[in-house]
């Protein structure tokens, strides 16, 4: 499931709504994941999405993943995910890891794209960094 902003605010409404059937949802994408609001926005899933499966001892599993499509978010990550690890129980965390969105990336950067893709390899390999070095999955090219 995506989860798209609307203005400068996550949309809590919907997810209230939407946290009744969670037990079906299997991972949820936070697009351009670049501000404290959407670590309010894990916290908020965090906290309202059950994890029912039906069997107690193996609770349903899903996922957070943040979408990185701006170099401001590829620079700032670290500090975002600094921000997340002290103002959450990062251990219980539900984020999995980033996605890195190449094509909004290329667009934002004026970069023009080749079949060879290394005008990206520079924030490909930076946010495969980021990512290990917080012990979260990186999936790229999306």
């Amino acid at each position: 499931m995506r989860i798209n902003k609307r203005d400068s605010s996550p949309s809590f409404d919907e997810l209230e709504q939407l946290a009744e059937v969670s037990n079906a949802i299997d991972a949820i994408v936070l697009p351009k994941y670049n501000s404290k609001g959407y670590i309010e926005l894990c916290n908020f899933i965090e906290r309202h999405f059950h994890q029912d499966s039906g069997n107690e001892s193996q609770p349903k599993q899903y996922g957070i993943w943040g979408l990185v499509e701006n170099p401001h978010t590829l620079v700032t990550l670290p500090k975002q995910l600094s921000y997340h690890a002290r103002n959450d129980d990062y251990q219980h965390s539900k984020l999995r890891g980033m996605i890195f969105g190449a094509e909004d990336y290329s667009q934002v950067s004026g970069i023009t794209r080749t079949p060879s893709l290394i005008e990206l390899l520079y924030p490909r390999q930076r946010l495969v960094a980021v990512c290990r070095a917080w012990g979260l999955e990186c999936l790229d090219l999306v």
